[in-house]
């Protein structure tokens, strides 16, 4: 019975210890939280102690799974390797800890600034990236680095703050210079090492393994000369134009039969306009894709030209707007690549896609050209009635294509989350500019700097489309066996 009731008296003692470090780390938390606002706690630094780090390790942890579970579109992986990047950073914030510790030549402060600059830097860098979200959309010449320069200045004046809590008595001097090389030692690393996100969307197809080639599931004669009929039985089907309302007629066309990527681009494209934009009767979808020769018109110049021509009548040139979306591989002398093997197709250039909207007699045109060196179609196509965006620059490579990849990196920033995030072309590409910058920098690519050439008279035109319509809810992408799913109309 005293043995019992010792266990009883021990078991409760711990419970008493864990509530007293869980609140006294909750206490933590808020005066982390001020000083990352540079407001200094009012009551005084606290024992802190290693079990506060556990705890806050866990905290961080469980945060950074959360944000990205909500960032990964479905379906959703675990990435565990990922998990090697929170554990960097917390022995980073040990290692830093300890030797300002030492420099300070004030042991008892190591606990309480290994758990602050720990929780610091997690929180900043959250606040540093929901204050971009939040920022204006015309800016977007920012550099790829404004993020992470935000960062630095806002951590260096959050640890110099908590500087000044521990080290009340400490002369201003040393106190700045210290928070000066703590900061440095901090925000050095994420240099050349990148976290990773914990959860990321997953990629259903794997590469085909080599072997000998097959031939094509469909009659190649029979195909070509069923074009003319399929298009004309997709312009029969599209809904009439609303006399007295701005319409938005959208051509969505998919390249290169040889990669799923560039077909789940363009279906994705026609159910985002459909259901979120109220498109639904006014989208077209070109596709070469094998599996779908019986029911989608190919995406071939020729088409393009005749869908657009048959467009230009249905419309009201006054007021309706025509918006192209084209994803394929682009080279260096700024051609869209066009193939569906074993058919001898004509590529897309710069002009030719001009000549297409010129001959269709059609006034106000969005030109959206995912591709490698796609920033070679603006002058092209650009104009006082137009608005051109493009996924790279002139004589940059854009990145996403290939046969393990559902969607591009300009397909999911600007389609997925730049127009389920804003309700305009232009905001939705200023927000993919910053999210592809952010990716290619983490991933060490060179940037590929998309572009944008627009107009005061392109952009009032589409605000008065944008205003006639009602916005749906956000699509989600569930990869390319969702968008297969809907790939016939």
């Amino acid at each position: 019975m005293g043995r019992s009731n010792r266990d009883c008296r021990v078991s409760a003692t711990k419970r008493r210890r864990l509530r007293s470090d869980v609140m006294e780390f909750l206490r933590t938390l808020i005066d982390s939280l001020k000083l990352t606002l540079f407001v200094k706690p009012s009551r005084p630094a606290r024992r802190i102690g290693p079990g506060q780090f556990w705890l806050a390790l866990a905290f961080v942890t469980v945060l950074l799974l959360l944000e990205s579970w909500f960032t990964a579109e479905p379906p959703r992986s675990f990435d565990a390797d990922a998990l090697s990047g929170v554990a960097f950073y917390a022995l980073l914030a040990l290692f830093v800890a300890y030797a300002a510790a030492r420099v300070l030549q004030r042991p008892a402060i190591f606990w309480p600034l290994v758990v602050l600059l720990f929780v610091l830097q997690n929180l900043v860098a959250w606040a540093a990236r929901g204050l971009l979200e939040l920022l204006p959309a015309p800016l977007p010449d920012l550099p790829a680095s404004a993020a992470y320069l935000l960062w630095c200045a806002w951590l260096l004046l959050a640890v110099r703050r908590t500087l000044d809590w521990l080290e009340p008595y400490r002369r201003w001097p040393v106190r700045t210079a210290v928070a000066f090389a703590i900061t440095f030692a901090l925000v050095l690393p994420p240099w050349w090492i990148y976290r990773g996100d914990l959860f990321y969307t997953a990629f259903d197809e794997m590469p085909d393994e080599p072997g000998e080639p097959q031939p094509p599931p469909f009659e190649p004669e029979v195909v070509m000369a069923e074009q003319y009929a399929r298009v004309d039985a997709a312009l029969a089907d599209l809904a009439p134009q609303r006399p007295g309302q701005v319409d938005l007629y959208l051509v969505a066309f998919a390249g290169d039969g040889g990669e799923e990527v560039f077909g789940n681009e363009v279906r994705y494209a026609r159910e985002l306009f459909e259901r979120r934009f109220d498109g639904r009767g006014r989208t077209l979808v070109l596709a070469n894709d094998p599996d779908t020769t019986g029911a989608v018109p190919l995406a071939t110049l020729t088409n393009l030209r005749r869908a657009l021509a048959g467009i230009g009548k249905r419309i009201d040139r006054s007021e309706d707007i025509v918006a192209v979306f084209l994803t394929s591989h682009g080279s260096e002398d700024h051609e869209l690549y066009v193939a569906l093997d074993p058919l001898p197709l004509a590529q897309v250039t710069p002009d030719a896609l001009a000549g297409a909207f010129a001959d269709a007699d059609i006034d106000w045109r969005v030109a959206i050209v995912s591709a490698c060196y796609s920033g070679g179609f603006v002058d092209a196509l650009s104009g006082e009635h137009a608005l051109v965006l493009t996924a790279s620059r002139s004589d940059r490579t854009s990145f996403g294509c290939g046969s393990d990849s559902d969607i591009t990196y300009f397909g999911r920033a600007f389609l997925v989350h730049g127009l389920n995030r804003r309700d305009s072309f232009v905001a939705a590409f200023d927000y993919a500019k910053r999210e592809i910058a952010r990716r290619e920098h983490a991933e060490g690519k060179p940037p590929s700097e998309p572009q944008i050439a627009s107009s005061a008279a392109i952009e009032g035109q589409l605000d008065r489309w944008r205003s006639g319509i009602v916005l749906g809810p956000r699509v989600a992408f569930g990869g390319a066996a969702a968008t297969r799913g809907s790939a016939a109309r």
